[in-house]
């Protein structure tokens, strides 16, 4: 309880700052019990730190009127599945919204005032001068490649074959003895 509370007043106190410029830094990744997250109204410059991703209880985000800029960062999409509010709005962001996992749920509210944004849920569509944010590769979203993959497949196998040996195991052994003992 005591982490929640330190977590939560971390928060609160976040969300009173007033910075005046420079970056949003990338420490503000190692909040990770934080659930709400407002630095609107501020001078933040530069780009969405990706780190932002790595705050998985976030439920609220505010990044509203700074002066951000450059892509909204795939990590962000990919590592927020609990937020339900966001942001983004009166920035200079550029490029395609990701539209994945909880961003696709998001109105044009959230992004409105990015004069370079592009894609769903705005009306303007991405062209293919715009710099566009392609999902992650496989080998992004799975750091463990080839023998990792195949590790794994053997160790549910393994798994399978012996936890199904433990409950047939001992079940066919009394079905062999009731044979046996039906044949002598």
């Amino acid at each position: 309880m005591a982490m929640m509370d330190n977590a939560h007043e971390a928060t609160s106190e976040l969300n009173q700052l007033q910075i005046q410029i420079g970056p949003i830094p990338e420490e503000i990744g190692e909040f990770t019990l934080s659930y709400n997250l407002n630095l609107s109204h501020n001078s933040f410059t530069g780009k969405i730190p990706a780190s932002l991703g790595k705050l998985i209880h976030l439920e609220s985000l505010d990044l509203s009127r700074n002066k951000l800029t450059g892509a909204i960062p795939m990590q962000l999409a990919n590592g927020l599945i609990f937020l339900s509010v966001l942001n983004l709005s009166f920035n200079q962001l550029v490029g395609q919204i990701p539209f994945i996992k909880q961003f696709a749920t998001f109105s044009e509210n959230s992004f409105k005032g990015n004069e370079r944004l592009c894609g769903f849920p705005l009306k303007s569509p991405c062209s293919h001068e715009e710099p566009r944010l392609s999902p992650p590769t496989y080998e992004e979203l799975h750091s463990n490649s080839g023998t990792g993959i195949e590790r794994n497949y053997i160790s549910i196998e393994l798994g399978f074959v012996f936890g199904f040996g433990i409950i047939i195991g001992p079940q066919a052994s009394y079905v062999l003895e009731e044979m046996e003992d039906m044949v002598l």
